[in-house]
């Protein structure tokens, strides 16, 4: 690969991963899975125990998914997040089961900690081999602006659509925003420690 190629590819992650984090908080199921699920029959005791689960997988699955980025990559360990919460997405929309409700949430947190700091790492290797790892605080400053625009349009497309268009609006846009959040990661280049360069 040539090296000029290669320094471009390692530059557009920067772009890219602005473009991933507002894909990924533009969530239109953000503030109203609760609502949602309850609609559906769910009690708030029932809701109570998911969101429980949700946490305790959260703390119970930092480390081992952290282990998947380091052994696997942070690229891969960002695309299985998405993928994960993809189907966690599905199940939330479409079952009526209690049981695979609390299966989806387990899912969700883990496609979350999948996702939790490997974005960084990536962002912050590419900027290290570029030469320019001095700017990471403020590229990481415009992160934290993008995460922060994407999470208020979230809840202001999220709360219309829910109210005016139903909640089929609300889960089938978030699925296909999470399917292109999958491929805008899958784009990204990503160089593994033992030296192997890959697209």
């Amino acid at each position: 690969m040539q090296p000029g190629f290669h320094e471009k590819k390692l530059r557009s992650n920067i772009t890219k991963n602005y473009i991933f984090i507002g894909l990924t908080t533009l969530d239109l199921t953000r503030g109203l899975w609760m609502i949602y699920l309850f609609t559906r029959g769910f009690s708030l005791v029932e809701l109570g125990i998911l969101e429980g689960v949700f946490h305790l997988t959260t703390f119970i699955m930092e480390i081992p998914t952290g282990i998947v980025a380091d052994l696997w990559g942070r690229k891969l360990s960002r695309v299985l997040g998405r993928i994960v919460f993809l189907i966690s997405l599905g199940i939330m929309f479409w079952s009526y089961s209690f049981t695979l409700q609390l299966i989806g949430f387990v899912l969700t947190a883990i496609g979350y900690n999948l996702g939790s700091g490997a974005g960084e790492a990536l962002l912050y290797d590419s900027m290290k081999e570029l030469g320019i790892e001095a700017q990471y605080k403020k590229t990481a400053g415009k992160n934290n602006f993008v995460d922060w625009m994407g999470g208020i349009l979230s809840f202001l497309i999220g709360g219309y659509f829910a109210v005016h268009l139903g909640y089929t609006w609300v889960f089938i846009p978030s699925m296909f925003i999470c399917i292109v959040s999958i491929l805008v990661t899958y784009s990204m280049q990503e160089q593994l420690c033992m030296g192997f360069i890959y697209g």
